[in-house]
C-alpha cells in the first residue's frame, strides 16, 4: 500500500470528517464528529493546520489523521485516527512518529527540554493497545462518557434550592464572571489548563458559539457556579463544562445547573445529554453526574509519552 502523508487542507474536510466517524464507529460504536466541530478544532487558535495536522492517505482514501496542539504550558495534546483493520495499521505508525516529531519541533522551538505529549484513544482500541506501550507511551488518566435520555425532563418546571438562582451567560460582566468560577473550580484537577480572560474571549467570541446555552448559579446572590454546553450530533446537547467553587461545594449548585441545562436541552428538542468525565475528579462529579441519571457509555484512555528534546 503506497502511503502519502500531508497536511490537511480545507477541501479535506468531507474526507477527513468520514474517517473519524468510521474510526469511532469501530471502536465506541457512535460517531459524534460533525462538519462544525471540525472546522472548529482546525479553526483552534493554537494550531497551524499546515504544521500541525497530518492525513494520511491510499489513493484517495483518508487512512490515518492527527492533530496536535501545543497547550499554555508547554504541553503538547493530539488526536489520532486510524481507519478500522489491521492492513491500515502502517499508516497509523507514520502518523504517529509525526506526532512525535512534530511535538518534539515545538518544543525545541519553546526551549523546553523534552516533549509531554498526550493522546486519547477508546479503551482497548486496537491500534493503541499494540501499538503505543511498544513506542514508550503509558496510559496516565481515564475519562467516561455519561449520556442521559431527556425523554422524562420537565421543560418548564425546574426546581432549585432555596437561595440558588440561574442565569445565561449575557453580558461582558457574566462572561469575566464565568472565566472567573471556571478557572478557580478546575485549578487543582489534572491536566487542567487555564486560558487567560483574553484567550478565553478569542475561543468563544465567535458567531458559531451560543452564548444561551452558558449558565452562571447564585447562591443567596454571589456567583458560585458555571456550566457551559452546546448542541451536538444527532440531536443531543453536549456539557462541556460544568464548575462549582470549592467553598460552595455540597449545596446542590452543580446538581442545579444540570437540572437547567436538561431542561433547555429538552425546550429545544435534544434527545439526550451527553458529558465526558474523568473518573479520578477531585470532585467527585462521576457520582452527581449518575445522581442526575447519567449513564456511562464508554471509556477512553489518555496516553502519556515525554521525549528528551535533542
Amino acid at each position: 500500500m503506497d502511503i502519502d502523508v500531508r497536511p490537511a487542507t480545507a477541501s479535506d474536510l468531507p474526507a477527513v470528517l468520514e474517517l473519524l466517524n468510521t474510526a469511532e464507529m469501530a471502536e465506541s460504536g457512535s460517531a459524534d464528529w460533525t462538519a462544525e466541530l471540525l472546522q472548529e478544532e482546525w479553526d483552534a487558535p493554537r494550531l497551524d493546520l499546515s504544521r500541525d495536522s497530518f492525513v494520511a492517505w491510499a489513493a484517495d482514501l483518508p487512512i490515518a489523521y492527527s492533530v496536535v496542539v501545543e497547550k499554555p504550558s508547554g504541553h503538547i495534546q493530539s488526536d489520532h485516527y486510524v481507519r478500522p483493520g489491521q492492513a491500515h495499521w502502517p499508516a497509523g505508525r507514520i502518523v504517529l512518529d509525526r506526532i512525535t516529531a512534530r511535538s518534539t519541533e515545538i518544543s525545541r522551538e519553546s526551549g523546553r527540554p523534552e516533549a509531554s505529549i498526550s493522546l486519547g484513544q477508546m479503551v482497548d482500541a486496537p491500534f493503541a493497545a499494540a501499538v503505543l506501550p511498544q513506542q514508550g507511551w503509558h496510559v496516565a488518566r481515564q475519562f467516561a462518557r455519561m449520556v442521559r435520555s431527556l425523554s422524562d425532563v420537565d421543560a418548564v418546571d425546574v426546581r432549585l434550592p432555596d437561595g440558588v438562582t440561574t442565569r445565561t451567560v449575557s453580558t461582558d460582566a457574566d462572561r469575566s464572571s464565568y472565566h472567573q468560577i471556571a478557572t478557580e473550580s478546575f485549578s487543582d484537577h489534572w491536566g487542567n489548563e487555564p486560558d487567560s480572560y483574553e484567550e478565553f474571549l478569542r475561543r468563544f467570541t465567535k458567531e458559531h458559539n451560543d452564548w444561551s446555552l452558558w449558565w452562571i448559579a447564585a447562591s443567596d446572590g454571589e456567583d458560585v457556579g458555571c456550566l457551559r454546553s452546546r448542541p451536538w450530533a444527532d440531536g443531543a446537547g453536549f456539557i462541556d463544562t460544568l464548575g462549582v467553587l470549592k467553598a460552595a461545594r455540597g449545596r446542590g449548585i452543580g446538581s442545579s445547573l444540570l437540572k437547567v441545562a436538561f431542561a433547555e436541552f429538552a425546550r429545544r428538542g435534544y434527545g439526550r445529554a451527553e458529558l465526558m468525565v474523568d473518573t479520578e475528579n477531585v470532585t467527585r462529579a462521576l457520582r452527581v453526574y449518575e445522581a442526575a441519571g447519567m449513564e456511562l457509555t464508554w471509556q477512553a484512555d489518555i496516553w502519556e509519552i515525554k521525549i528528551p528534546v535533542t
